[in-house]
């Protein structure tokens, strides 16, 4: 029998029963399970989650890669409320593409679908950005790329209230003006791109900002409904006043039509690399951001996750911590828990072979931990088991996108539990 989940006080013997009833296909989990459960996804070859939506009418989105002879496509599938796997699609692709996000669209021409990311593959080091409009059963109603670039990386879309989009990500081209001197070459910075209705890149709609070694736009975020101004997360290793060491921090700007004209809030500890991996935004008007933070050499056993709440409008830091592991750790996502919580999920690494196993946390405003145990872990010896997404259901029941390691093969899984973390 092999055990899957633990927590800091053990294994329990119930999570092994329940991962030997899943774990053959996505229609093998027991009845007695259909509450809460783990399902799994794919066909043949390897396939690995990358995000998860859940609509307002309960259905499910799933979305990932599938890598089978040779190829990458994007893989699309939607199931029901209790995970019963309803559409199943790998898109046709010229290129080898990855997996980077699932929107819903809230206007314009494209409202009530779905907007798909995706990174198309141009060749070993350089990518186009790809964006896919397609419907609740998986059929593409219009694609459009962005490539303008030698090399450009998409992090996140943002479906605005126009019925425009807004594009965050990197590029990987060598600008020279814009370098900082202090470092020694200026080969990634933050991209922004905006879309309107229309679907065209608006005039000026490119943003590069640069002067750093390091540093990705993580996601766009639209304000309040009656604001026209917008806020953009990431992490950069551009120098701030009096800094000179140029390590990763976190970033938070809030702008109306330049992203790159605006004052930043930065989060970090000196001598250490911040990268962020995802931000929130409570109902309560709390950000939240975590990523990892490592050694400023990026050491591999340095590796834990770094959390950070702001005010709204990013006023100012209430507090920034790290939650500590005995293990390297690498954040993946946060997801606010009702008004005052949040959940963040991240990957813990096994040194021994560089396997890595689920954590899920649930923490309040003030950063503190909500669960006795502070952290439920999921994984199989021996196996590499990954999160990708968290979300939490209106009835507090969370879920949890996940890439399984499934007998020589990845698989995308669906892991449902209570709202204290538990099946």
């Amino acid at each position: 029998m092999r055990n899957w989940f633990t927590n800091t006080g053990g294994v329990g013997l119930l999570w092994s029963l329940l991962f030997f009833f899943s774990c053959d296909t996505s229609s093998s989990v027991d009845p007695v399970f259909k509450d809460y459960f783990i399902r799994y996804y794919g066909e043949d070859g390897d396939q690995e989650a990358a995000d998860m939506l859940v609509a307002e009418d309960g259905k499910i989105f799933l979305l990932g890669t599938s890598y089978k002879n040779q190829s990458s496509r994007v893989y699309f599938i939607r199931t029901n409320s209790i995970g019963d796997e309803e559409v199943k699609i790998a898109f046709e692709s010229n290129e080898n593409e990855i997996a980077a996000d699932i929107e819903r669209i809230i206007a314009g021409p494209d409202a009530g679908n779905y907007a798909v990311l995706s990174n198309a593959i141009k060749n070993d080091v350089d990518y186009l950005i790809r964006i896919r409009i397609v419907n609740a059963d998986g059929e593409v109603l219009f694609s459009f790329d962005f490539n303008r670039l030698s090399s450009q990386y998409a992090n996140a879309i943002t479906p605005l209230r126009d019925g425009g989009y807004y594009i965050a990500g990197k590029t990987t081209d060598i600008d020279q003006q814009q370098a900082n001197p202090d470092l020694t070459l200026d080969t990634e910075d933050l991209l922004l791109i905006r879309f309107n209705v229309q679907r065209e890149v608006v005039e000026g709609g490119t943003t590069r900002i640069g002067r750093s070694n390091g540093g990705a736009a993580i996601k766009v975020f639209q304000n309040d409904a009656d604001s026209d101004s917008l806020s953009y997360v990431g992490y950069s290793d551009e120098l701030q006043a009096n800094d000179n060491i140029a390590d990763q921090n976190f970033i938070f700007r809030r702008f109306k039509s330049d992203p790159a004209s605006v004052k930043t809030r930065f989060s970090g500890k000196p001598d250490f690399n911040e990268r962020m991996a995802a931000s929130t935004l409570s109902p309560g008007g709390t950000w939240l951001a975590a990523g990892t933070q490592s050694d400023i050499n990026n050491t591999f056993n340095s590796q834990r996750v770094y959390v950070v709440s702001l005010r709204s409008q990013f006023q100012q830091i209430n507090r920034d911590i790290f939650l500590q592991e005995n293990r390297p750790e690498v954040a993946v996502n946060v997801t606010p828990a009702g008004s005052s919580e949040f959940l963040v999920l991240s990957n813990v690494i096994n040194t021994a072979n560089g396997t890595r196993d689920i954590v899920l946390r649930k923490i309040n405003l003030n950063l503190e931990y909500s669960w006795p145990d502070e952290k439920v872990t999921f994984g199989t010896p021996g196996n590499d088991d990954t999160g990708s997404a968290v979300s939490e259901l209106p009835n507090g029941d969370i879920l949890i996108a996940a890439t399984m390691d499934l007998s020589n093969q990845k698989k995308i899984a669906l892991i449902k539990l209570r709202s204290n973390g538990r099946f």
